[in-house]
């Protein structure tokens, strides 16, 4: 079946995605409201920051010495992420420069929603980013600024933060990179209701045009 109609039709319809590197993480969980605030609701009336924080989330793996503890550690993550919002698709990112650790922990990471039954795919960071930015060099919080004019306005008050703040978030910007073009892909009905559209960049648009035809032209 079409991975589009295979995410449409799960008993789930949120897509959770993670970036992990050797000392920081991020992780971001999305469903067809925007970020996904509390499992089951069904309406976002006002986003207080500590239930924001629930469903884009800077996770720490500094004390993950070992392969054994970086298991572990990416197992945790990912469980707590099943257990609170049971997601139809994992998502997890690969940085543009890596090292074997970044591998190990992407490993990790796919091995752990294969133990919770849960489909997962590797998706380039780099070419999220591009989808979103365009192509070439982009100043320190130009992604964060276009994926809150876009998608998360709610997240606003956590992109104005200072530079140091800024960089202890990176991964989970990221994150949500890689999640709004994975839903943008397999679930496009979705996120053109709850995007800005007048100010969707010119690749995630593109995304959303090939997968509406697609839907379009696949429906039963």
């Amino acid at each position: 079946m079409d991975r589009v109609f295979q995410f449409a039709r799960a008993s789930s319809m949120s897509l959770a995605s993670i970036v992990l590197a050797p000392r920081w993480g991020g992780l971001v969980v999305l469903d067809r409201f925007g970020l996904a605030l509390r499992p089951g609701r069904t309406e976002r009336p006002h986003v207080p920051e500590t239930a924001v924080t629930l469903a884009f989330q800077t996770v720490s793996l500094r004390a993950a010495k070992t392969p054994e503890h970086r298991r572990r550690a990416v197992r945790r993550i990912v469980g707590r992420i099943v257990r609170g919002h049971r997601p139809a698709l994992l998502v997890v990112g690969r940085i543009g420069r890596e090292g074997p650790i970044h591998r190990e922990l992407r490993t990790h990471a796919v091995q752990a929603a294969d133990l919770h039954e849960i489909q997962a795919e590797v998706r380039p960071v780099p070419d999220a980013k591009a989808s979103l930015l365009g192509p070439g060099m982009h100043p320190e919080g130009a992604l964060a600024a276009v994926l809150t004019r876009t998608v998360c306005p709610v997240l606003d008050a956590l992109r104005t933060a200072r530079g140091d703040v800024r960089r202890y978030r990176a991964h989970a910007w990221s994150a949500l990179a890689i999640a709004v073009t994975a839903y943008a892909e397999y679930c496009p009905w979705s996120l053109q209701a709850l995007a800005d559209v007048s100010s969707i960049p010119v690749g995630l648009a593109d995304t959303l045009r090939r997968s509406l035809a697609h839907s379009s032209h696949s429906l039963p």
